[in-house]
């Protein structure tokens, strides 16, 4: 539920109903004015004595009714104030009064006092229930234009108690209220009530808005196990990037990986996926599971593409989605990049040590001198080591064996670099030897 809009926007929807529900209806020849479109059967009780309107006072509120037509809310008002001053108006007369004035109060946006006007009218003794129904309802609707979610579930619940066979718009509104309230368990529970009532009903179903903000309940309650079987429906009745991508981080939560990976990869098929955070995402996913050639060629199709920025972090991620796929070659360039845009020169040794696995002796020792000049390195003792077996490949003897003279002052690597000090000695003599023989020959 988008909590991010202003009130005026939250709220439009609601007076808009409000705006339906005071369309009143002349009963001629009855003596009576009632709100149409109630939800409440038109009998009333029969322990109840129905109250008429006089004639006096039908005829001031047809006249009122005429003025608000055509926007007249003065004339309007002096109508109602006339026949407000009627001696021994019954309850039914002065709460159509007080109704009608509500309704000049909210056709000049004054919710407010159009509130006050409803309530009183719902406080007066033996009003017809249809009536009395109607304008409950109608404080409700309200209530929840003027952000009294509270007012909304007091006049919601009081409505329920005589609705009959209410239909799920009425649960719905009120699990609104209770969202806004922050009461979360009572807003599901009342969705799932309005929600079973309308897959009832055969002419239609549960609107997407109301799964939506069943979505976000069980969101809030942390209950994923009924978020995610929420998210499966929507995305079969409503099949929109949102939910799938809602739906994969709700099988990563639940440990169901296969199936969080089976749907980002639908998306990113379907060419939906347009943010660099969920192409990287899916990446990570399959370097996870067991497909990092995947993840590579998704990465660097995002960074092609202008997508995945061509940063360190997405230069290094794809290097190393290249060296799980096994291909040093291809890990290279990547790497390199990353190395250059990195403050240390810890990536450096790793270029390194990708150009000794490819036998390019030339380039791991420029990587490795690099990232000992840049500095920042975990173990500069093994950035040493490495350069000096590269430096021995391209038979550069004493500067190997430098190397490794600076690599023996860690203990941590001191008997491998003797060991290469010891074997370079001894290859030295052994083509010195062999120098001597083929010159006395």
């Amino acid at each position: 539920m988008d909590t991010s809009a202003t009130p005026r926007s939250r709220t439009r929807p609601i007076a808009a109903a409000v705006a339906t529900a005071f369309v009143l209806a002349l009963g001629v020849g009855t003596g009576s004015l009632v709100p149409a479109g109630s939800a409440i059967a038109q009998e009333e009780e029969e322990t109840r004595q129905v109250q008429a309107l006089r004639e006096r006072v039908f005829q001031g509120l047809s006249a009122a009714q005429e003025r608000l037509e055509e926007e007249d809310y003065a004339g309007a008002r002096r109508e109602l104030d006339r026949i407000r001053t009627i001696a021994d108006l019954n309850s039914y007369e002065r709460g159509q009064i007080l109704y009608f004035t509500g309704l000049v109060d909210y056709q000049q946006e004054n919710l407010l006092a159009a509130v006050s006007a409803f309530e009183q009218v719902v406080a007066l003794p033996d009003l017809p229930q249809g009536f009395l129904n109607d304008t409950l309802w109608t404080l409700v609707q309200l209530a929840m234009a003027t952000e009294q979610y509270q007012k909304a579930l007091e006049y919601g619940n009081r409505w329920l108690e005589t609705a009959t066979n209410p239909g799920g718009d009425p649960f719905y509104l009120l699990a609104v209220a209770h969202y806004q309230l922050e009461q979360y368990r009572q807003s599901v529970d009342y969705l799932n009530r309005a929600i079973e009532i309308a897959e009832r009903d055969r002419d239609g179903g549960a609107r997407e808005e109301w799964f939506g903000l069943l979505r976000a309940g069980y969101f809030q309650l942390e209950d994923t196990a009924r978020l995610r079987e929420v998210l499966e429906l929507m995305v079969t009745r409503w099949p929109k990037k949102e939910y799938w991508t809602h739906l994969s981080a709700v099988y990563g939560e639940l440990g169901l990986q296969r199936r969080q990976v089976a749907v980002l990869e639908a998306i990113y098929e379907d060419g939906l996926m347009d943010r660099e955070n969920e192409i990287v995402q899916l990446a990570q996913l399959y370097m996870q599971s067991g497909g990092p050639y995947k993840g590579a060629r998704i990465l660097e199709r995002g960074m092609n593409d202008g997508i995945v920025e061509g940063n360190e972090r997405n230069y290094r991620l794809l290097s190393q989605a290249w060296m799980m796929a096994q291909d040093d070659r291809r890990a290279i360039p990547p790497l390199r990049e990353a190395a250059r845009r990195s403050g240390d020169g810890q990536l450096y040794l790793q270029l390194a040590q990708s150009h000794l696995n490819l036998d390019q002796h030339q380039e791991c020792v420029e990587a490795a001198r690099a990232g000992l000049n840049r500095g920042g390195l975990r173990r500069p003792d093994t950035a040493n080591v490495v350069l000096g077996m590269c430096l021995y490949e391209m038979q550069q003897y004493e500067p190997a064996k430098a190397a490794f003279r600076a690599a023996r002052t860690d203990d941590r690597s001191r008997r491998t670099a003797n060991q290469w000090i010891e074997f370079i000695d001894r290859e030295v003599a052994r083509r010195e030897d062999l120098r001597r023989q083929m010159a006395r020959s």
